[in-house]
């Protein structure tokens, strides 16, 4: 079966804020399918990129383009070979390094810590990345030099030539890729000097693990790679044990088993700085929640985190945020509800005091009508008993 290049959204969608590599997606099914097979959330790096929201688009792009394609045709080519070819050669965080340091300059690993894992019933699962200044181990990106595949390492074993086509990307058609986001992206390689497509299957970025006890005192980051490592139980054929973080320095251990690259989360520069006095520190997480479901398209909604009988159903932040994001749902409605009958009280109110504004005013033109009225009938009355005097008057100025 060819596999196909992973695609992620690139036009800014909220779910492009976390990208899930290959890497995972395929252990996990290894994981579920074989008996002998575990997968453990591990490590993850803490890593800084120079104006991410600038470059963030032109490394997702060129996650696609280069290292999901990458990826996808080394399995398919050394499946061909052996079921664990894959494995034993390929070192999918090295290659990562790579990507990501050929798209920007300004891409450092400054700190590595260990993974808190939280499962449920084997379908809930957090992977919960905490930053502590006292617990971190101070890395940064190591460099060995090798240089592209050229021409007279063409028959080397670790250049592997690509024969398709590369005007799509590896496993799509480019009627499959029309109208969408994804149309016109190409596959990117390791070309010769010639212009021969090639890839690597070696590397030339890496983590080493240092003594910079700056760190434990100011960390800035925006950018987190959590790792896992896949692990042979059969006590017969296992040939790889787990081991506590090493904050020995040197380059950190990087197969296809272990510290593989889960995916990554870009996020704003995040400052964690040791107060000078107290000494204290603030600490940082982050929590990635995740579902596995066998039928994923299923419309049927899991009913564990609304049995009040399973004591341990809000083992994980999954089920307890798809509760809170119903109870928000809800607040919502009740909250548009409130404000409509809040309106509709702003109205009566409204109409009310205009009615008794009304009444008030009628209230006073009768008044001072009235008053009017009994002041003109007064002065009326006097105008004629003034008028009667000098009527008297004037006849009896008449009679005499």
């Amino acid at each position: 079966m060819k596999r196909r290049t992973n695609l992620f959204y690139t036009d800014g969608r909220p779910d492009s804020k976390f990208l899930t590599f290959s890497n995972y997606t395929e252990a996990l099914t290894g994981h579920f399918l074989s008996t002998h097979t575990k997968l453990y959330p591990s490590r993850f790096l803490c890593c800084y990129i120079d104006d991410i929201d600038e470059n963030k688009p032109s490394i997702i792009e060129h996650l696609i383009t280069y290292y999901e394609s990458k990826l996808a045709f080394l399995r398919d080519h050394f499946d061909g070979q052996s079921r664990s070819k894959a494995s034993d050669v390929l070192i999918p965080l090295n290659y990562l390094l790579d990507c990501i340091s050929d798209t920007v300059s300004g891409f450092e690993v400054r700190a590595i810590n260990e993974i808190t894992e939280q499962d449920y019933n084997g379908t809930y699962t957090d992977t919960i990345c905490i930053v502590n200044l006292d617990s971190i181990v101070s890395t940064e990106l190591g460099y060995n030099g090798n240089d592209k595949p050229t021409d007279t390492t063409e028959d080397d074993a670790s250049y592997i030539e690509y024969n398709g086509d590369g005007t799509t990307l590896y496993g799509w058609t480019e009627q499959e890729l029309s109208n969408t986001e994804w149309a016109g992206l190409e596959t990117e390689f390791d070309y010769t000097n010639s212009g021969k497509p090639m890839y690597s299957t070696s590397y030339s970025n890496f983590v080493t693990v240092t003594d910079n006890s700056a760190v434990k005192d100011e960390l800035v980051f925006n950018c987190i790679i959590p790792l896992f490592d896949l692990v042979d139980t059969n006590y017969v054929t296992n040939n790889i044990s787990l081991t506590e973080l090493s904050k020995d320095s040197g380059e950190l251990p990087a197969t296809g088993v272990i510290n593989v690259p889960y995916g990554i989360w870009f996020g704003n520069d995040i400052v964690l700085k040791r107060d000078k006095v107290s000494r204290f520190a603030p600490t940082w997480s982050l929590s990635i929640a995740s579902q596995f479901k066998p039928f994923p398209y299923s419309k049927q909604m899991p009913s564990e985190a609304r049995n009040s009988e399973i004591t341990n159903s809000f083992a994980t932040f999954a089920q307890v945020l798809s509760q809170i994001a119903a109870l928000s749902n809800k607040v919502d409605t009740l909250s548009s509800q409130l404000m409509d009958v809040n309106t509709r009280i702003d109205n009566i109110t409204a109409q009310t005091s205009s009615q008794t504004v009304l009444d008030n005013v009628q209230k006073t033109l009768m008044s001072n009508f009235k008053d009017l009225k009994e002041n003109n009938q007064k002065q009326l009355d006097e105008f004629r008993t003034i008028l009667d005097t000098l009527r008297w008057n004037l006849d009896t100025t008449t009679i005499n």
